[in-house]
């Protein structure tokens, strides 16, 4: 008999629960009292118990009927967000979308689109990654995500599609014990050369032998950027980083940023570019994202 409840029984149960009259729910879902009254009864034979003491002028919920009362919202609930879900995929709203985020990408400046986001489309899983230079462009080749924000190397790409994006302020810089930090006049290229350089390692194939912006004959490279600052401020090497991860550490003198001269790199604000792949648009949800991004 259990399986004979409808949801209409369930939502005129909560109704006459919550507004503690079978009159008030009737006005509630547009029905006659007694018409609620009927529902009601018909539920508690299919359950096999006594939901509303009728006994006083106005219905009671009794133990068993409080007892169930959370459990009819919760169902109730379930199928608004399935009806939600439903209405969002017939309008073409994505059920999931996978992004890549560059390393470079200050988080701070994007956290507020993320959390806009899950308040704009609750029912759309998003997953989010993020890697460092070819790593971040693998995903969307390879079709595992729908879009990248990432930097220069995407335009090495003619078969994606590349949209310029915000740049990110970079600053060269060092600990105020390195000898580069004791330099008055600008660096030059062959003053750099002779002091290590702390770099970003690919952890792809995309750029296997390939160095970006690297200058010094003598490299460390590092995964992220936590571990690049931390070798900075210790002063075992200089190199670039998003002025943003480092504004604090320049104010506090725990780093100083070089004066480079005569040389052309994308140090001053690395170009950063929204990419996908033109079989693989992006869809509603986002495109939404993305010009929150922006």
């Amino acid at each position: 008999m259990l399986d004979n409840l409808s949801l209409d029984q369930i939502r005129t149960f909560v109704a006459a629960a919550e507004n503690r009259s079978f009159s008030a729910a009737g006005r509630q879902l547009g029905r006659a009292q007694s018409v609620v009254s009927h529902t009601i009864s018909t539920m508690e034979m299919r359950l096999g118990v006594t939901l509303f003491d009728r006994t006083g002028r106005y219905p009671v919920i009794t133990s068993a009927g409080q007892a169930l009362l959370n459990p009819a919202r919760h169902i109730l609930a379930g199928v608004d967000v399935f009806k939600g879900r439903a209405k969002n995929l017939s309008q073409g709203v994505e059920a999931e979308i996978n992004i890549v985020l560059d390393v470079m990408v200050p988080l701070h400046s994007v956290t507020g689109a993320l959390r806009e986001f899950e308040k704009m489309y609750p029912d759309t899983r998003l997953s989010l990654s993020v890697e460092t230079l070819g790593a971040a462009l693998k995903p969307v080749i390879e079709g595992r995500a729908v879009l990248a924000i990432t930097g220069p190397l995407s335009q090495e790409y003619p078969e994606l599609i590349s949209e310029a994006f915000a740049g990110v302020p970079m600053a060269a810089c060092v600990s105020p014990a390195h000898p580069l930090a004791h330099q008055s006049a600008s660096l030059t290229l062959e003053q750099l050369t002779g002091h290590r350089q702390i770099v970003l390692s690919d952890r792809s194939e995309f750029s296997d032998g390939r160095g970006f912006g690297i200058i010094s004959a003598m490299t460390w490279s590092v995964s992220d950027l936590h571990a690049k600052r931390t070798l900075l401020i210790e002063g075992l090497g200089w190199g670039a980083m998003p002025l943003e991860y480092v504004e604090s550490d320049l104010a506090d003198g725990h780093l100083v940023k070089l004066n480079i001269a005569d040389i052309s790199l994308d140090w001053a604000v690395m170009p950063m570019y929204a990419v996908w792949h033109p079989a693989r648009p992006p869809g509603i949800a986002a495109k939404w994202l993305l010009d929150k991004l922006r």
